[in-house]
């Protein structure tokens, strides 16, 4: 185990494979250094992902912790208090608002230590430390609405671009 204050006076970080010739265990070194290398990148830097959203109508608006969602059709049919906690347990983190021309309103819950930067109605950032925490959320987002080719609507992840394909012909 190594001390906050050896972890300071570290300039670099070693990893050894004790039986080099199996597989297995070279392949876990590569895993445990690529986790090692996120956890750095990401306290130093941090991870930030661009999501934006095509198509007409199309937009997301952030509801801050503290903020009631509207309630769902379900729990407009609930006895008061029970709606009531209900409102009160969605309402303890942020959480992301997606009109992508469906009937309802999609409502993704921002997991803690992601956090999400609105710059436009159609464009926004996720960020944070924990790489695979920013990505699998993204990725959540994505699944609301996957781009299609033939309209190339949907939502786009990074500098993901999609190529447009042909129509019917008649």
């Amino acid at each position: 185990a190594i001390s906050s204050e050896d972890f300071r006076n570290l300039s670099c970080i070693v990893l050894d494979v004790d039986f080099p010739n199996l597989p297995r265990q070279r392949a876990f070194w590569g895993t445990t250094r690529a986790w090692l290398a996120n956890a750095l990148v990401g306290v130093t830097e941090g991870y930030r992902l661009k999501v934006r959203i095509e198509g007409v109508g199309y937009r997301v608006a952030l509801l801050k912790a503290g903020t009631p969602a509207p309630p769902t059709d379900v729990e407009k049919r609930l006895p008061e208090p029970v709606r009531d906690f209900f409102q009160k347990q969605k309402a303890d983190c942020d959480r992301l608002v997606f009109k992508l021309g469906r009937a309802r309103d999609s409502i993704l819950e921002v997991p803690t230590g992601v956090h999400v930067d609105i710059i436009q109605p159609t464009l926004f950032y996720v960020s944070g430390v924990d790489k695979e925490a920013v990505t699998r959320f993204a990725a959540k987002c994505r699944e609301l609405r996957k781009p299609e080719p033939y309209n190339l609507k949907g939502i786009f992840v990074g500098d993901e671009t999609i190529e447009k394909k042909e129509g019917k012909k008649k």
